[in-house]
């Protein structure tokens, strides 16, 4: 392609642009592209300080490392496209120091791009896979924090040692895309930059398909446990809803898009060259010269260079949808929101967000206790259990059904008094016994199908009811299995 010469200085290097300066220089669909990568970015960048935040305090390093990559391409992102944004390469500013050092930051972050992603993917497979239940102690999250940095900095750290001896051009200027590394066609380049980041994306999606499997069998084991709770059903299903989200995220657009720049890289790349720094550095016979900065316009550039920046912008979905929808985090964003001064607008915002409030609500009120006008049976319809006393209680106190009750002083049977005749005595509870604390606990505490309690009536008496203590050596209660009906 013909290079045209648009500034020669002395003693400075040559500009050059890939064909002719000429209008027109701008368009709406380059206007439209301008706006929307810019505001899109920005809003990235903002969505993600909140994960961000969360993570960092919990501990979370790859997560942590991913979105500071993501935040800094951001940051570039936008600024290459406010410096660099029509195709009048006469008015440009050339871009000295600025994207000199670009090719180390897009180098270095590229590259802790893909292997944070598969320190996340592999963490949360052995996570998935031991299930614990008790959090990590200090000594285990540093050394999981070692095997993350062991795994993410490595490759990183080898693309930027090889970023300079590779750079067949001193760099690159686009029109949006700004500053671009013009990597030389050598085995390095190949090895380190285009086969070793597919290699890391096809590693992480394998271990995204077994976090998939792995959680799977999870759930088939856990599901009848969690079915009596309706809390932590309801959370098992968005942790299992954020996971599949993930899953899905480095299946579906991850892994397509790590092929598809690894096939291009390599049509690009053209036949392979022998590395010798002297030749790609100094040889007389290059043209331009190595330290000539080249000038792209948009309409002659391909598609998938001008939107590269458009792959950390849309990360930021997944992160959102992933860290950013806990409870922390929607808190977070409620409580930036209520500083800007949107609780005038949504009322709601003053309420804390939990999602579990409803679900606890409804799984605390299946076990109270409320009136039935009969008599008082515990039953469970699945186990066929029922609660039997063995001993009878001291005072010559009457056993109805399954067992009296009525000296069991309880707020629901202060309310039922109000409406006796000994309304207007005080009612003194029980002296502390220690039957009470042998008294078994309910073990299906929401399925429990008592409907309430009914005092006995008792004939009027001229001194006030006293509730007689308990005999200290009243037997325990037991469970009983009664035989199923055939």
């Amino acid at each position: 392609m013909e290079l045209h010469a648009v500034i020669a200085r002395q003693n400075a290097p040559q500009i050059f642009t890939i064909g002719p300066n000429e209008p027109p220089f701008s368009s709406t669909s380059l206007t439209a592209n301008l706006v929307t990568r810019v505001a899109l970015a920005v809003v990235a960048n903002l969505v993600c300080l909140v994960p961000l935040r969360l993570l960092y305090r919990n501990g979370e390093f790859a997560a942590t490392v991913l979105i500071v990559v993501i935040e800094v391409k951001n940051v570039f992102t936008i600024l290459m496209a406010l410096l660099w944004q029509t195709d009048d390469v006469e008015a440009w500013w050339p871009g000295y120091g600025l994207c000199d050092a670009e090719p180390f930051v897009y180098n270095g972050c590229a590259g802790v791009f893909v292997t944070c992603l598969l320190a996340i993917m592999r963490n949360l497979a052995h996570q998935v896979g031991v299930m614990r239940a008790n959090p990590m102690t200090v000594r285990e999250r540093r050394r999981r924090n070692l095997i993350q940095a062991l795994i993410i900095f490595p490759l990183p750290l080898v693309q930027l040692a090889f970023t300079w001896p590779l750079t067949a051009r001193r760099y690159a200027v686009g029109t949006l895309m700004g500053c671009s590394w013009v990597p030389s066609s050598t085995w390095p380049f190949l090895v380190f930059f285009v086969i070793a980041q597919l290699v890391i994306s096809v590693v992480a999606a394998i271990y995204a398909v077994i976090t998939f499997f792995r959680f799977r069998q999870v759930t088939k084991t856990t599901i009848s446990a969690l079915g009596s709770n309706r809390a932590a059903f309801l959370r098992s299903q968005r942790s299992k809803h954020r996971l599949y989200l993930v899953v899905v995220s480095i299946l579906v657009p991850f892994l397509p898009i790590s092929v598809t720049l690894c096939v291009i890289n390599v049509q690009t790349m053209g036949a392979l060259e022998p590395f010798d720094f002297h030749a790609i550095h100094y040889s007389p016979t290059s043209s331009p010269p190595w330290g000539s900065i080249v000038y792209i316009p948009s309409h002659l550039n391909n598609f998938g260079s001008l939107n590269n920046g458009y792959i950390s912008i849309l990360t930021a979905i997944p992160i959102f949808l992933f860290f950013g929808m806990t409870k922390d985090a929607m808190n977070s964003y409620r409580a930036v929101l209520l500083h800007v001064g949107f609780g005038k607008i949504w009322p709601d915002l003053h309420n804390e967000y939990d999602p579990d409030r409803k679900a606890m609500q409804a799984a605390a009120s299946a076990g109270y206790i409320t009136r039935v006008s009969a008599k008082t049976k515990m039953s469970q319809t699945s186990s066929h259990y029922k609660l039997t006393a063995h001993a009878s209680i001291s005072s010559g106190d009457s056993i109805t059904g399954v067992t009296s009750l009525s000296h069991l002083l309880t707020p629901r049977l202060a309310a039922s008094l109000r409406g006796s005749p000994y309304s207007d005595y005080p009612i003194v509870p029980p002296p502390a016994s220690r039957w009470m604390s042998r008294l078994p606990r309910n073990p299906f505490p929401f399925r429990n199908k008592t409907d309430g309690i009914q005092l006995a009536p008792s004939p009027p008496s001229s001194h006030p009811p006293r509730l007689p203590p308990l005999d200290t050596h009243a037997s325990e209660f037991v469970f009983t299995s009664e035989p199923k009906r055939r």
